[in-house]
């Protein structure tokens, strides 16, 4: 990004970190894809004002705190906290003392045409992103990064998709509750498989009937439609990529038979995934 950015040139020399950079290269690839991904650190009183960049920032605090300083306020995110910061102009400092970071660049049109539909369309303050498979979904995400293998790159943006549901779901759950919020971050994780509503209530740990109302007292739905929704907004996304099948998508979305998966998209959404697909071609 250069020219985009000034940064506190006094204590640069003492940066450091090993972030990767991978540029999309195709149609495929920018769809969804990390542009960056690392690890840094940051003496005090180092700070970067972006002017304006096109991805979706996330930063996590591994050590110290940091400062976001936006057009909308200022944001201190806490160490074991992370920070998910739209596209924009913004400033991020480590005014407190140093601080050890990871941090994440999405972008791709699905990211960001969005990002309303994943609120993430503003600054959000996760207290506590202590999340065992976002860290394992960064090692992999990083580790391809570094590698940069060419028939890695569709498992990269797969992982990209899981990372942004993981994003999203934080992003809506700060204020349910704590069943619910469990639930519901189950279900994305997990929608590409069988999953039944005892798995789910089983992860959640609370009954059928605390669950169905909390869904349709917080969400104005119950946990099977959720589930369902968000096959179809999975395969929505996906008939967009004109590589996939219906049989790989129907799959990719926990679809056993790509005959049923037909119906129940044709019943989310008035016509079949080969008309949707042309419709969008068209």
């Amino acid at each position: 990004m250069p020219g985009n950015y000034t940064i506190n040139r006094k204590v640069a020399p003492l940066l450091s970190g090993d972030t990767r950079h991978w540029e999309p290269v195709d149609n495929a690839t920018t769809f969804l894809w990390v542009r960056f991904i690392g690890h840094a650190f940051w003496p005090e009183h180092y700070w970067i004002h972006h002017r304006k960049t096109a991805f979706l920032d996330l930063e996590i605090i591994d050590r110290g705190t940091m400062t976001i300083r936006s057009a909308t306020g200022k944001f201190t995110v806490p160490e074991k906290g992370a920070a998910i910061i739209p596209p924009g102009e913004f400033t991020l400092a480590a005014d407190d003392g140093e601080i050890e970071k990871r941090h994440i660049g999405l972008t791709g049109i699905l990211c960001m045409d969005n990002l309303h539909e994943f609120a993430l369309d503003r600054i959000v303050i996760l207290p506590d992103f202590s999340d065992m498979q976002f860290n394992t979904i960064f090692e992999s995400l990083y580790e391809m990064a570094d590698k940069q293998c060419h028939g890695s790159m569709h498992d990269y943006a797969a992982l990209a998709y899981k990372l942004l549901l993981i994003l999203s779901g934080n992003a809506r759950t700060l204020h349910l509750p704590r069943a619910l919020a469990e639930a519901k971050s189950f279900i994305e994780w997990n929608f590409s498989r069988k999953l039944s509503l005892e798995e789910i209530c089983a992860h959640a740990k609370c009954s059928k009937t605390t669950l169905q109302w909390q869904f349709g007292h917080y969400l104005r739905t119950t946990p099977v439609k959720y589930l369902t929704g968000v096959r179809m907004k999975f395969a929505q996304r996906a008939l967009t990529d004109h590589e996939l099948s219906i049989k790989v998508i129907a799959d990719q979305c926990g679809y056993d038979n790509p005959f049923y998966f037909s119906n129940v998209f044709k019943e989310h959404f008035g016509c079949s995934p080969r008309a949707y697909r042309k419709m969008r071609q068209s």
